[in-house]
């Protein structure tokens, strides 16, 4: 199905959450998802493909036996467009436990927890349409 994300750029922040990854787990570590499907002709969001967006800071890290994700703070115009409930970058996949990266919009981001965050690091990327 496509999407509309900010595909992360390669970059040394990008680096080190690839490993943090828990040891044995499928790294992912390539977006953050926008809004599923294909952007409405003329929409604000189909005008920001393309945009580079810098500085995304990270918080919350929550995870469990099948896979681990990390909050992101995205800046505020960039957040408006933003349908997912939690905006997060999924880091690893458990394949053992049948994880599989869709897993990380289930976790439990309004609970309590997730006291472990990676506030060192930001992240940057480009808003592009995903087939």
């Amino acid at each position: 199905m496509p999407y509309v994300a900010i595909v992360l750029d390669d970059s040394p922040a990008r680096d080190e959450l690839l490993k943090r990854a828990p040891k044995g787990w499928r790294p992912i570590c390539h977006h953050i998802t926008l809004a599923m499907g294909r952007p409405k002709e003329g929409s604000p969001l189909e005008r920001a493909i393309g945009v580079h967006v810098n500085d995304i800071r990270l918080g919350r890290v929550l995870g469990d036996d099948q896979v681990i994700a990390v909050e992101v703070e995205l800046p505020a115009e960039i957040r408006a467009l933003c349908t997912n409930r939690v905006p997060h970058v999924t880091i690893a996949v458990n394949s053992a436990t049948g994880g599989k990266p869709v897993m990380s919009n289930f976790l439990p981001w309004s609970a309590a927890g997730g006291d472990v965050t990676w506030s060192d690091l930001t992240i940057s990327g480009t808003i592009l349409a995903v087939k």
